[in-house]
């Protein structure tokens, strides 16, 4: 049977660390390894790593001490050189994954050869979960789209698996994005260019306690804009767009250009209200969202005030295009109506 190897660079956060490889003893039928490559961690969570390795002795675990932190990337790519197995799944230290999440995945590279990643779904990628649901809960709502997927424009790195084929054909994670920022687009980019997709997994799910590394680097805004400016020399600007959805006006010519857009390799978000039709259809856009009350006011700020801007807005209220359309001179958005 097939198995893989989940690659995990720590770089200090002991709780989380804990709680990510409690989840993978507690949710993890496929077959596995664990490959930890700690990036010169305090020693309370090197205690943590050596502590879970001797209370698991059934388990192949093997555990790399980098004596600096050498960063995500090269933590990464010493992981993936010394793995061995079929697949290979890129997993933060900071997530928490569900029950069945590497069987799903996995399932769909099994089953569909022109698939080159995939990602799980997660409030990474826009499926949020609700304040006073449980995590547990909140993932086995997912189970009903077993087996399906949709296309990403790329596959983020805080979790994503690839068969360890994929390596040979485009190669490791370019380390010249330093300690870590576009090194995953990048990879998904290269996927693509010799003809592989990059996919979400509707019925895995693993949650992502975002920015929780990157937050303690002094440099970490310069860092991301060199690195964005590197990854777009290479394959060009990509475009951010936003859809504003009306309730009952969710057609599937809007589903289209969405997914038009994301073959383009364009970044798709959606702005909707709580609880409608489109959530229970599977949008493979970058991120939602929802809002249960005052949707035009918190969608307006969201347009003024998100640190990276809108290229384009499409827009199916009449009154909030007129707004919109009004503030143009700040957002500078080209606005469609839908």
């Amino acid at each position: 049977m097939s198995k893989c190897d989940i690659v995990i660079p720590v770089w200090n956060q002991p709780k989380e660390t804990k709680i990510c490889l409690d989840s993978i003893i507690r949710n993890t039928g496929f077959p596995y390894n664990l490959l930890i490559i700690d990036n010169a961690s305090q020693d309370r969570t090197k205690k943590i790593i050596e502590e879970f390795k001797e209370s698991h002795p059934e388990l192949n675990i093997k555990i790399v001490n980098n004596e600096t932190n050498e960063g995500f990337i090269k933590a990464v790519n010493k992981g993936i050189s010394i793995s061995r197995e079929k697949y290979i799944s890129i997993l933060n230290n900071d997530t928490v994954v569900t029950e069945g999440w590497l069987s799903e995945m996995a399932r769909i590279l099994d089953e569909n050869p022109k698939i080159g990643i995939v990602n799980p779904s997660s409030n990474n990628l826009g499926q949020k979960k609700p304040r006073n649901t449980s995590l547990d809960k909140f993932a086995s709502l997912f189970k009903k789209d077993s087996g399906k997927y949709g296309e990403n424009m790329y596959c983020i790195g805080f979790c994503m698996l690839f068969r360890r084929s994929l390596i040979d054909e485009i190669g490791l994670f370019d380390e010249i994005y330093g300690m870590g920022n576009f090194e995953d687009t990048d990879f998904s980019m290269k996927a693509k260019k010799i003809g592989y997709l990059c996919v979400r997994s509707f019925g895995s799910y693993v949650y992502h306690k975002e920015g929780s590394s990157f937050k303690f680097f002094k440099h970490r805004d310069r860092m991301f804009e060199n690195n964005k400016n590197i990854f777009e020399s290479r394959w060009g600007k990509q475009k951010i767009i936003l859809f504003i959805l009306n309730m009952d006006k969710i057609k599937d010519e809007y589903i289209e250009k969405m997914n038009n857009h994301i073959k383009e390799n364009n970044w798709v978000y959606i702005a909707a209200r709580k609880n409608n039709e489109l959530q229970k259809k599977q949008i493979p856009c970058f991120n939602h969202y929802y809002y249960k009350d005052m949707l035009n006011i918190k969608i307006l700020l969201k347009i003024l005030f998100k640190k990276k801007k809108f290229d384009y807005i499409y827009c199916g209220n009449n009154k909030l295009f007129r707004i919109i359309k009004f503030l143009k001179p700040v957002h500078k958005a080209n606005l469609l109506i839908l």
